[in-house]
């Protein structure tokens, strides 16, 4: 019979140790490197930020865990939410309702309280891409995204602004043109 429990204090159990834990606690070691697991409860918020945070400038870059648009998030009073508005709150107060934080320094991984500034979702879209930028970003496309190129010969300009592929329209105007063939072929066979 082993005598022996899991080396944590509060812990009673008796069977299946290693390294003097017990499962639980020995997986929390091998995922966190403590058997108590990631984070204490003893830590303070501002503490658990200032532990993944690189400063880079003036910017202080999230190092944690993040989305695919690069916003960081974290566990805070009992649920995930982004890095940059825990931060906020933390340092300067609670974020006024209505208002949406925009980041200064167009820095979706930015936590830096100072250069978040909370206004209203309209200002904040406004704020991103502005339509010179929008409209570059079409302009420096050589291609349709079937591969032809843009070229005099191969681009139309559509009246209301924008531009087509002369060869992808042929392309749907024969898909057009077969597809309704055949029906009127079907229809007259039945």
């Amino acid at each position: 019979m082993n005598d022996a429990t899991c080396s944590v204090s509060s812990c009673p159990v008796t069977d299946g140790l290693v390294r003097g834990w017990c499962k639980k606690h020995y997986t929390r070691f091998l995922r966190h490197g403590d058997p108590l697991g990631g984070y204490h409860r003893d830590i303070s918020i501002v503490d658990r930020l200032a532990m993944r945070v690189e400063v880079d400038g003036d910017c202080h870059i999230w190092t944690g865990s993040a989305n695919e648009s690069g916003y960081g998030h974290l566990r805070y009073e009992g649920r995930e939410q982004y890095a940059h508005r825990v931060a906020y709150t933390v340092h300067v107060g609670p974020i006024p309702a209505g208002k949406v934080l925009d980041h200064l320094c167009r820095r979706p991984s930015c936590i830096n309280p100072q250069h978040l500034e909370p206004v209203d979702q309209r200002e904040n879209v406004l704020r991103g891409l502005s339509p010179q930028q929008i409209g570059a970003f079409w302009r420096a496309k050589t291609h349709c995204p079937q591969g032809h190129p843009y070229d005099e010969t191969n681009t139309y300009h559509i009246p209301t602004g924008g531009r087509g592929c002369r060869e992808c329209g042929r392309a749907r105007c024969r898909r057009a043109y077969w597809r309704r063939k055949l029906s009127s072929a079907e229809q007259m066979a039945a």
